[in-house]
């Protein structure tokens, strides 16, 4: 995958957000309980992307079907089970949307890396949720704690 075809989505993504005046963004922050402007949501889920783009190909691994998951508006029926939101320390949120193996998504990596943007790194808080708004299930939730 090429850095073109990232930039592409980002365009494609941003495009999306400013059709919809953000609402996704600002509702989802809504149930979270999220304090901030949805910009904030929509810059930091493109630097987490770009990062995630960074690992993937440091690591060799293909990337270009994780890039498919990452819409603006969740499908209903699509791959992308869970939504990963970060508060990356106070300076802006990223949603990750990730299918029910997470692959793509090492939230190690993402402890430690520096945005430089916020001048800080990291994130301080994360918060999982399904993008169907259903609870997890008990099942879901044991699953995710052993992925510690």
């Amino acid at each position: 995958m090429s850095v073109n075809e990232l930039q592409n989505w980002e365009q494609k993504f941003r495009i999306n957000a400013e059709a919809d005046k953000i609402a996704i963004f600002r509702d989802h922050m809504r149930r979270l309980n999220l304090r901030g402007k949805p910009e904030l949501m929509l810059e930091g889920t493109i630097l987490m992307i770009q990062a995630c783009y960074a690992y993937a190909k440091m690591d060799g691994v293909p990337f270009a079907a994780f890039l498919k998951t990452q819409k603006y508006k969740p499908a209903l029926r699509g791959v992308a089970k869970y939504a990963f939101t970060f508060d990356l320390c106070g300076k802006a949120f990223a949603r990750v949307l990730v299918s029910e193996g997470f692959k793509m998504l090492d939230l190690a990596d993402m402890y430690g890396h520096p945005w430089q943007n916020y001048k800080t790194f990291g994130y301080n808080s994360i918060w999982i949720t399904r993008t169907d708004c259903k609870p997890l299930t008990k099942r879901e939730l044991a699953q995710f704690e052993l992925v510690k």
